[in-house]
């Protein structure tokens, strides 16, 4: 005979699995302090026509997802007291904020906009086969966030990051 203990069970279980269909996959982030809105490229933007191995901007969104709840992120999120307004991914091909510091010879993998209106971050590789190593993005991450108290990569910008 089952006892409220199995159905208990059961309805948790149901509730994991529409959870992880309708809502975040990775957590939820905090209440006061988060990223409130998320945005992926899709394939249109890529200026090119995406390979087999091309991840889906579903794969993209749910990586963002990931970073926006991090343990670590969100630590940082909570003790800084930081709402950004949107996390979104870097366009792999078509930036020419990415192109003109390619140039310069440096290597663009995120920008800050605003003071934390909006983060980008580049999720693909170049490409486009896949995503860059997640504790590569999540440090590409940390750092934008370091760019809502400095803007220029001074001793101030670079203490800030570390403490992070």
């Amino acid at each position: 005979m089952r006892g409220f203990a199995d159905k208990k069970k059961k309805n948790a279980s149901k509730m994991t699995a529409l959870s992880a269909y309708w809502g975040p996959l990775h957590g939820n982030q905090n209440k006061e302090y988060k990223f409130c809105w998320f945005q992926e490229c899709t394939d249109a933007s890529f200026g090119t026509r995406p390979g087999e191995s091309t991840p889906h901007a579903w794969e993209a969104r749910s990586l963002l997802e990931r970073l926006a709840t991090d343990p670590g992120v969100q630590a940082i999120m909570k003790s800084r007291e930081l709402v950004v307004g949107t996390l979104g991914e870097m366009d792999p091909i078509d930036d020419r904020l990415m192109q003109k510091k390619a140039q310069e010879g440096a290597c663009l993998l995120g920008y800050n906009t605003n003071h934390g209106m909006r983060i980008d971050v580049k999720l693909r590789t170049v490409d486009l086969s896949g995503f860059r190593p997640y504790p590569e993005l999540a440090s590409t991450l940390i750092h934008e966030l370091s760019h809502n108290w400095c803007g220029e990569h001074d001793v101030l910008f670079w203490t800030n990051f570390g403490q992070m």
